[in-house]
């Protein structure tokens, strides 16, 4: 077993709630299909935060109950182990790593915690789809310039952040004409 690059400080869940859904005519069994959004906060000077939301989608299908659960956490990386183990060929490839798997972590609370409160609900505990979270499905805020943050927290040189410059640049002038 390998140390984690990353220590969570606690997760808490700030709001928790379900519903038993009235005409629901399932067999308890049902996936109940899941709307999941993440954000990851970076700071210049202590640790960073993440915060999952899941949410059951209404949209989507029948299902035994409506939910909502959002979970939190303050998070704290070892820089030096994180480049060991995720092998990233960029500091921003890092960020969206650690980033990522901070989140991944958390769901993986949520979607416990729903499972407790749902236990001893009419259906049984409410079982989510599984999910691939992504780079993509993770929302970044930082309390600094992202390109500070890069810098200072995980450790871009000069040339990265140059070409990222650039190509925010760029992208400016693209979307003006």
């Amino acid at each position: 077993m390998k140390q984690s690059p990353l220590q969570l400080k606690f997760v808490t869940y700030p709001t928790a709630s379900y519903e038993v859904v009235e005409d629901y005519v399932g067999d308890g069994d049902d996936v109940v299909p899941t709307k999941v959004d993440c954000e990851v906060s970076w700071t210049l000077d202590g640790p960073h935060m993440v915060m999952v939301n899941i949410k059951s989608d209404h949209e989507e299908a029948d299902a035994p109950y409506r939910f909502s659960v959002t979970a939190a956490s303050i998070f704290s990386f070892d820089r030096e182990i994180a480049e060991r183990e995720y092998k990233p060929k960029t500091a921003s490839q890092l960020a969206r790593y650690i980033a990522v798997n901070a989140a991944r972590i958390v769901y993986a609370g949520a979607r416990e915690q729903l499972a407790m409160m749902t236990a001893r609900g009419p259906h049984g505990a409410a079982m989510l789809k599984s999910v691939l979270l992504e780079p993509s499905d993770v929302q970044v805020r930082s309390d600094a310039h992202p390109l500070e943050i890069l810098r200072s927290v995980f450790g871009a040189g000069q040339e990265e952040l140059d070409e990222l410059e650039t190509r925010a640049s760029a992208g400016k002038r693209e979307e003006a004409s």
